[in-house]
C-alpha cells in the first residue's frame, strides 16, 4: 500500500457486502495478515487491546497471536498510559479492583508504553482541532511519535475526514479494523 490511504479492514474470509463499507478498502483476513507482517511495529488503541483480551473475535485473536504476539515475533507493539488506565478502568468496573490490577501486570511486558508527559502536547493539539476522544488522541499522538501505524477497533468518531486530515498533517496511518458485531 504506497498510498497514504485510509485502511479498513474487514475481519472476514470474504469481502463485506454492506454498502456502508463503499468507498473503503475492506481487506480480507489473509490481506490484513499481509498489512500486519510487512510492518515492525505498531501502536494498538486500547480496542484493540480489549478485543484481543476478551476474545472478542476468533479471526483478530488468531492474527495478532501468529503475527504479534507469538514467541518467534519481533514486532514492536506501543502503547501509553492513558490505554493502560482505559483498559484497567473496563476491567475493574466488570472484575473487580484486584483483577484488574493483575491483569495490567501481567500484560505490560507486550508492550512498549510510553509516559504520557511526552505525548502531552501532541495529543492536546489533536484534540484541540479534532472531536474525537481524548485516549484517541494519545493513541494517535503514540503514533506520531514513534512513527508507527495506529490500530483502532470500530472508531465511529474517527471519520472519513477526520482520519484523511490528520494522516495527511502528520504523515501517519490510521487503521481501522472492522469487526463485525
Amino acid at each position: 500500500m504506497a498510498k497514504r490511504e485510509i485502511q479498513r479492514f474487514c475481519l472476514s474470509f470474504s469481502l463485506c457486502s454492506d454498502s456502508s463499507f463503499m468507498g473503503i478498502i475492506v481487506m480480507n483476513i489473509i490481506e490484513f495478515a499481509n498489512y500486519i507482517n510487512n510492518h515492525q511495529k505498531f501502536v494498538f488503541d486500547s480496542g484493540v487491546i480489549l478485543a484481543y483480551l476478551q476474545d472478542e473475535n476468533d479471526k483478530l485473536t488468531e492474527i495478532l497471536n501468529d503475527f504479534i504476539f507469538s514467541e518467534q515475533s519481533q514486532k514492536l507493539v506501543i502503547c501509553n498510559q492513558i490505554t493502560f488506565t482505559e483498559i484497567f478502568y473496563i476491567h475493574c468496573r466488570k472484575y473487580g479492583f484486584n483483577k484488574a490490577t493483575k491483569l495490567i501486570d501481567d500484560i505490560r511486558p507486550m508492550f512498549e508504553v510510553l509516559k504520557v508527559d511526552s505525548l502531552n502536547l501532541v495529543a492536546g493539539k489533536l484534540k484541540c482541532k479534532y472531536p474525537i476522544a481524548l485516549s484517541d488522541c494519545f493513541s494517535i499522538a503514540s503514533g506520531i511519535v514513534e512513527k508507527a501505524p495506529v490500530l483502532f477497533i470500530n472508531e465511529n468518531e474517527l471519520t472519513e475526514t477526520i482520519q484523511k486530515q490528520i494522516e495527511k498533517k502528520y504523515n501517519i496511518n490510521l487503521v481501522i479494523i472492522e469487526i463485525e458485531e
